[in-house]
This record gives C-alpha cells, sequence and structure tokens, in this order.
C-alpha cells in the first residue's frame, strides 16, 4: 500500500432532502389530536407533537383529510416517553432532530416509501434496539443514529447511496455492519466510537473510505473492502487494536495502488486475503509465532494456503503491570487484589488467556505479599508484584493538660499490633512535628513532656507492626488538641 503522509481530513457533508412543502413559509399550522401540521400542496407536514404522547404510537397516515408525507425538523424530539413508532406509507422523508433525545424509544418501523433519514434524526436514542432501514432510503444524513447506545443491529438498504458524517458514531454496542454496493460514499467518523463493533464490509460500491470511519474501534476484529476503494484516508482505522483480517476483493498488485494515508497502521499489521480468499469456507493458513517478551514486540507470520498470500502481524509485548490495590489494613482476612495487564499499545490482555496469576500464602496478617505473573500463549516472561497489609488504625481517647506536658490515652489494639507512635506538633497541619514511639501496644498512656506552657498543641496517634525487622504503620488518627498549663 502507498502511504501519503497527510494530515488534511476529507469531510463528506450530506445535505438532507426535504421535499419543498415540507418548509415553506405560507402554510399555516393546525392540530389534529397530539400533532401540529402544515399543509402545502395538499400534503401534510407533521411539525410538532403535544408532550404528553407516550407508549407505542403508530403516526397517522392523514391529518385533516391530507395525506402525510413527511415528519417535520424536531418534530417528536425529547418525547421521551415514546416507546416504539411506526411510521405511515407514503411518508418519503424523516427531518433533522425528527426523534432527537427520545431516550425511551425502542422501535421503529419505517415503509418503503422513506427516501431520507435527516441530520441527528434519532441521536441520542439510547434505548434503539434494532434498525431496518428499507430499500427506499437513499440518503442516511449526519449524526443520523449517533449515540444510540443500545443499537446492537443494523440492517442497511441495498438502495442507499450515501451514510452521512458521524452518522453511527459512539453506537457502542453495534457489533456487524454491512455496507451494500449502492453505497458511493460514507462521511467522515460514519462508524467512529463503536467500541463493540467487530466485524464491517465495505461495498464495491465505495471508491475513498473517509477520515475517522472506524476510528477507535478497538473491537474490530475483520473488514472486508471492495474492489472500488482507492483511498484510505487520515486514521479511517485508527485505535483498531484488535484488527487482524483484511479481505480485499482484488490482487495484490491492486492492493499496493491503493492511497493510504497517516494513522492506519492497524492495516499493515493486519493479515490481507486476496481474490479467491473472500467468502471461502475452506482457506487455512500456517502460523509461525514468535512470542513477545516483556520488553521486546514477538510476532505471527501467517501464509494462506488458498492464495498464497504471506502476512506478519506484531504481537505488542506486555509493558504494564498493575495490582487493583497495593494497600490493605488488617481485618483478620484473606487479601486477594486484583490484576491488570496491558501491552505497550494500551490493550488490556486477558487473564488465563495472556497471563496466569499466582499469590503467596496467607496474606492475612501484616505484611508484604508477592503476586507472581506468568506470561503465556503468544508471551514470554514472569513479573513480580507486592502488595501490604498495614496495621489497624487507633486513635487519641483522650489529652489531659499538664504543666509543660500533655496525657495522651490512646485506644488499645492488640491485634496485629506492636505498639504506637504518638506525634504532636503546635500547627493543625503538623509542621515541624515531633514523634514518640512506644513499643508495647499494653502501653496506652503516655506523657509528652518539656512543652511549653500554655500553648495549644495538636496530637494524633498510629499503630505498627514489626514483621521480619520491618515496620508497618497504619494511617493516622484524626487530631485532638489541648493547652498546656
Amino acid at each position: 500500500m502507498k502511504k501519503l503522509l497527510s494530515f488534511v481530513l476529507a469531510i463528506a457533508i450530506m445535505v438532507c432532502v426535504v421535499p419543498f412543502g415540507a418548509f415553506t413559509l405560507t402554510a399555516s399550522a393546525a392540530t389534529s389530536g397530539n400533532y401540529t401540521y402544515t399543509v402545502s400542496g395538499g400534503e401534510a407536514t407533521i411539525t410538532d407533537v403535544s408532550e404528553s404522547i407516550s407508549g407505542a404510537i403508530t403516526i397517522p397516515s392523514t391529518l385533516g383529510g391530507y395525506p402525510v408525507k413527511c415528519i417535520g425538523v424536531s418534530a417528536f424530539e425529547n418525547c421521551d416517553y415514546l416507546t416504539s413508532v411506526k411510521i405511515p406509507t407514503r411518508v418519503i422523508s424523516i427531518g433533522s432532530c425528527a426523534f432527537l433525545h427520545c431516550e425511551n424509544l425502542k422501535s421503529v418501523t419505517f415503509p418503503n416509501s422513506v427516501t431520507s433519514i435527516g441530520a441527528s434524526a434519532f441521536g441520542g436514542c439510547t434505548a434503539l434496539n434494532t434498525v431496518t432501514i428499507p430499500n427506499s432510503v437513499k440518503f442516511i444524513d449526519n449524526y443520523a443514529f449517533a449515540s444510540c447506545t443500545g443499537l446492537i443491529k443494523v440492517s442497511i438498504g441495498s438502495s442507499v447511496k450515501s451514510i452521512g458524517m458521524h452518522a453511527f458514531d459512539s453506537c457502542i454496542r453495534l457489533e456487524k455492519v454491512i455496507i451494500p454496493n449502492s453505497v458511493k460514499s460514507i462521511g467522515y467518523g460514519a462508524f467512529q466510537n463503536c467500541t463493540a463493533l467487530t466485524s464491517a464490509v465495505i461495498g464495491s460500491g465505495v471508491k475513498s473510505i473517509d477520515g475517522c470511519i472506524f476510528s477507535k474501534c478497538i473491537s474490530l476484529e475483520k473488514v472486508t473492502i471492495g474492489s472500488s476503494v482507492k483511498s484510505i484516508a487520515y486514521k479511517a482505522f485508527s485505535d483498531c487494536y484488535s484488527l487482524e483480517t483484511v479481505y480485499y476483493c482484488d490482487s495484490k498488485s491492486a492492493e499496493n495502488n491503493i492511497l493510504v494515508e497517516y494513522g492506519n497502521e492497524p492495516l499493515d499489521d493486519a493479515t490481507w486475503y486476496y481474490n479467491s480468499c473472500i467468502g471461502s469456507k475452506s482457506h487455512k493458513y500456517t502460523a509461525t509465532t514468535t512470542k513477545a517478551t516483556l520488553s521486546k514486540n514477538g510476532s505471527v507470520t501467517k501464509k494462506c494456503t488458498v492464495c498464497g498470500n504471506k502476512a506478519k502481524s506484531t504481537i505488542k509485548y506486555a509493558k504494564s503491570f498493575k495490582l487493583t490495590t497495593t494497600s490493605y489494613t488488617y481485618n483478620g482476612k484473606v487479601k486477594t487484589p486484583g490484576v491488570i495487564v496491558k501491552d505497550s499499545a494500551g490493550k488490556t490482555l486477558k487473564k488465563n488467556t495472556d497471563y496466569t496469576v499466582s499469590y503467596a500464602s496467607g496474606r492475612k496478617n501484616v505484611g508484604t505479599y508477592k503476586v507472581t505473573i506468568k506470561m503465556k500463549g503468544k508471551y514470554l516472561g514472569t513479573k513480580t508484584l507486592t502488595f501490604k497489609i498495614n496495621p489497624v488504625k487507633t486513635s487519641v481517647s483522650k489529652l489531659t493538660a499538664g504543666k509543660k506536658s500533655i496525657t495522651v490515652n490512646i485506644s488499645k489494639k492488640s491485634t496485629q499490633v506492636s505498639g504506637y507512635q504518638v506525634q504532636y506538633s503546635t500547627s493543625k497541619k503538623f509542621t515541624s512535628a515531633k514523634t514518640k514511639t512506644i513499643s508495647s501496644y499494653k502501653t496506652t498512656k503516655y506523657t509528652l513532656k518539656s512543652l511549653s506552657a500554655k500553648k495549644t498543641y495538636y496530637v494524633r496517634v498510629r499503630t505498627y507492626k514489626t514483621v521480619s525487622g520491618k515496620k508497618y504503620y497504619s494511617g493516622w488518627s484524626t487530631y485532638k488538641y489541648v493547652k498546656t498549663k
């Protein structure tokens, strides 16, 4: 593939096609039931609905004796109580923001008469689960279904010519996309942030894959690219960490002529299959794996036995090892912190697939404990992390002022505690504080001497436990204060 180091983003902006009559300035509004509408050329456009409209509705096919032809701009916007909508036959356009933020709308039934779906028409319809776009639709405008976070499946009709920019942006549950051969253009960021998307098929009508179309689709594993594609714009496939397979409906030599802009590195790491491999149920490949270490990438070299293509993909090395918690407070229970392992690209690796975890025995009493992470599968190496269990906190039960002295009474702690520390200062922030150590947990009364007379002192305490010569400390208690005599 040719590389073009360019930061220029080609942004496709589609203009909503709505009948002229829907926006005529001479039409006057009328009301019928829940619906407000205008009439032009003997046809009605719904412009607004009652705030009380709710539940499953079927939009009437006529209003005031006039056939409903258009759902106007923002007509049903923020109708929070709608759960399903059936659009009547003869409606040809869904206006911009028509159902924007109808957050409980679960289903929409389109008639075969609809030709265009306007900008942000169903944006933010978070309960929308499945959408079937009829074959009559030719234009899906910008942000038409953006942030439909509950959307799992979209069936796109075979007559759609253009999909606007960000049309399905942030549909985070959408798993599969098939773009029909009728589509000529797909706008910038059309499927950006679709984090559950695993596969995408780009039909043969598309010549240019626009910028950021699949950007941050972190679960995208395979994509089919039609033979008509001649260019792939800036960051069209950026952050597609899981991309492993590209099916290209042409030859290896044709693929070399595709102009690929900067920011599409996942395409380089994926394995490409050509011509006869497309749709083959029997194609197989042999793989040679060099495992990644804790400091060096590995690789997988694959050779397809159907088309003969040989490709090399990178296994990013395991870079980041963290425990979910590194410090506990003793409570007599066994502690088992979670483990998070990420590779050098920031991808989270899978426990028991990419690594195993073993813990030191005990993990109940005060002390330091080891967690051993052993890489497996495509990875080599062992990493050891540690966490601490600290003693329980105590508190100042009482302060008694004396002449240039303060007697401190400490709440006794006997389990997993060796002794106490008393800290005091003339500043509540404990600036220039002094600390005294009490070596036995049984000693719960201590007198601070040689203090300044008639001075306010702030006092706090903590416990400690000595294990194998090392002291483990609890957090400091809240302070109390008293004025010396």
